[in-house]
């Protein structure tokens, strides 16, 4: 995403980080987000699952961004600074903290080779129109009654 990002942005510098954690962060891979993030703008962050953790063989309990990933969204949303969050995942996650408290969320799901350059893209209209794409999964699911049985 960073290589495509710059060239469709080249008047704008892209400081790019790949920490690949998901249910754990280290103190220094939180560090060194915190110590870059501070001296963006704009923070675009890409959480949410691997292939692996979706679908019929990869079940889960709970169906929610990793804790790491979590935890990484908390320190740099702390910052102040606006997040684009693109969420990859092959359903629906489940992590209010997250959900409500950025609010710009792209469901990337899981894209292929052009990831990039399709999601560079996106964002250079967004930048350009200054348009939010707002979440309105939790609303829906407020008035949803969970149906549960043992």
């Amino acid at each position: 995403l960073a290589p495509a990002l710059q060239k469709a942005l080249p008047e704008r510098l892209i400081n790019h980080l790949d920490l690949a954690c998901l249910d754990h962060i280290t103190q220094d891979q939180l560090q060194t987000a915190l110590e870059a993030a501070e001296k963006a703008e704009l923070i675009i962050l890409w959480l949410g699952e691997t292939p692996d953790l979706s679908g019929e063989a990869g079940s889960r309990m709970e169906p929610v961004i990793p804790k790491g990933q979590q935890r990484l969204f908390e320190a740099l949303n702390a910052l102040g600074k606006p997040i684009i969050l693109l969420l990859c995942t092959g359903r629906p996650l489940i992590s209010p903290d997250v959900l409500h408290a950025c609010p710009t969320i792209l469901v990337t799901w899981f894209l292929g080779i052009e990831a990039g350059r399709a999601l560079a893209a996106l964002l250079q209209q967004l930048q350009a129109n200054i348009l939010l794409v707002r979440n309105h999964w939790l609303e829906v699911a407020k008035k949803l009654k969970p149906c549960m049985t043992q």
